[in-house]
């Protein structure tokens, strides 16, 4: 799976007083990221293994895009030996 994400790179950006909110151009920073799912088969624990590659783009963004997939929206390919 490919993924691209755009972050602004000011996160409060007051406009300028002749200037409209949405005539702004707001500076941003890009990552593109390669997804794999690998089935390790069935008798690998864990079973599958999940890997990101930063293609392009923003490494700090890269690295704070993987810390909260991992910590938070991929908890269902964890699992847990008793």
């Amino acid at each position: 799976m490919n993924l691209s994400l755009d972050e602004p790179i000011l996160d409060d950006v007051e406009p300028e007083s002749d200037e409209d909110e949405d005539d702004m151009i707001m500076p941003l920073k890009t990552v593109e990221i390669v997804a794999l799912v690998e089935d390790r088969g069935a008798e690998m624990m864990p079973r599958y293994f999940m890997s990101f590659r930063r293609k392009e783009g923003d490494a700090a963004l890269f690295s704070k895009f993987v810390k909260e997939a991992m910590s938070e929206k991929l908890q269902m390919f964890c699992e847990k030996i008793i």
